[in-house]
């Protein structure tokens, strides 16, 4: 964490936790101006529409766009399932298998 010389005159120097909590305070402030936010967004914005532009200028190929989408999907749903992993039980595949088994289980 940067802080100008300024600021790091102006501040008691009691403690350590002290001092960390104006440091957090400081950073939490200039990270969340509204200019600094607004043009983060502007150029996430922008990158993911130059990747869109970019894939839908290679793929003119309906083969390699679908082969695309399929792998976008995939790698969601692995993340999705990485960050939670109650879900897995939860999937349609799981669903049919624990049923198959309970049936096998009551003959």
């Amino acid at each position: 964490v940067v802080i100008p010389a300024w600021v790091a005159e102006i501040l008691p120097t009691l403690d350590k936790q002290y001092n960390s909590t104006n440091c957090m305070i400081h950073m939490y402030h200039n990270h969340n101006l509204p200019a600094m936010r607004v043009f983060c967004w502007i150029m996430c914005e922008d990158h993911k529409h130059n990747v869109i532009n970019q894939l839908r200028e290679n793929c003119e190929n309906p083969m390699a766009q679908m082969a695309y989408r399929r792998a976008h999907i995939r790698w969601t749903l692995c993340l999705t399932l990485l960050n939670n992993p109650d879900l897995v039980k939860l999937r349609k595949k799981n669903m049919q298998i624990t049923a198959q088994e309970s049936e096998k289980r009551s003959l």
